[in-house]
């Protein structure tokens, strides 16, 4: 399980994970490098209670050999 307060990367993949009081923040991209992944960054703020959901998930894609779209990840987390 990820922890909060990290930031997980691989091939395709960034995210970073911080939490409040009542929220977790989701920043990620989908970039060929780093570099190119934090001039796309992307911003979720999504309900503490769904922490395991978010965690399994970022798991998921960062196990993943495919290069999924940004929107395509943004709809799968908030689904």
């Amino acid at each position: 399980m990820n922890k909060f307060n990290g930031e997980y990367f691989n091939e395709y993949y960034y995210f970073n994970l911080t939490e409040d009081d009542n929220n977790i923040l989701l920043n990620y991209s989908v970039a060929e490098t780093l570099v190119e992944s934090s001039k796309q960054e992307k911003t979720l703020k999504l309900n503490k209670n769904n922490g395991k959901k978010i965690n399994g998930l970022i798991n998921k894609f960062l196990k993943s050999k495919k290069k999924f779209s940004p929107k395509f990840i943004e709809f799968i987390v908030l689904f």
